[in-house]
Order: C-alpha cells, then structure tokens, then sequence
C-alpha cells in the first residue's frame, strides 16, 4: 500500500525524474511508479484518447457477428451447418451435448 508520503514523494520526484530513477531513489519497481502515476492521473480526471489503440475493447466478435465460411455437416448428427473456423466439427446442439456429456454417446 502507497502512504501519502510516499505519494508526495513520488509526485514531487516525478516532475524531473525518469521512473525508473524514481524507482532506484524510493527503492521499489519501475511498474509500480507507472502504475501508481497512471492510477493518480485517471483518479484527477485523465480520461485516455478514445482512438488510443490501448483503449479499443478487447474482445471475441460473437457467433452472429463471426465471417460464415461455408456450410459442412456435423459430425455427430449429420445435419448440415454454417461454420465460422475450419476447426468447428459439430453444430451447435450436438457442440452442447458434448460439452454437458462429454464423448460417451459420440461414435467415431
């Protein structure tokens, strides 16, 4: 936990200082200066760039929003389905009884 010394400290060094000096001076990591610094910034009202490549949401696109690439059929049930990645063997019915079962009623 950071003291309100130590935060006076850190802001006062911070001013003319690398972190990492400050790191080396105060005795603790590199990333806990920065993190520190950037969690005071965002605390006053620092609000990153909306077009920051840090800031985009990092996320899977959903099954309806997923590119089709073509139909195929199950492997378990034979009825044909839209698959998204070539690796997708089994539709999605037959994909949630395998994963609330298992492998015991698929025959290879």
């Amino acid at each position: 936990m950071w003291k309100e010394k130590e935060i006076k400290e850190l802001k006062r060094l911070s001013r003319d200082k690398r972190p990492c000096e400050v790191a080396a001076m105060m005795g603790i990591g590199k990333n806990s200066v920065l993190g520190k610094l950037y969690r005071i910034k965002v605390k006053n009202g620092y609000v990153p760039p909306a077009d920051s490549k840090h800031t985009a949401p990092r996320f899977r696109p959903r099954m309806a929003e997923r590119k089709i690439i073509g139909k195929r059929k199950c492997n378990t049930c034979g009825n044909e389905f839209e698959f998204y990645s070539r690796y997708q063997r089994f539709c999605y019915h037959c994909k949630e009884s395998i994963n609330s079962h298992g492998y015991e009623n698929y025959t290879i």
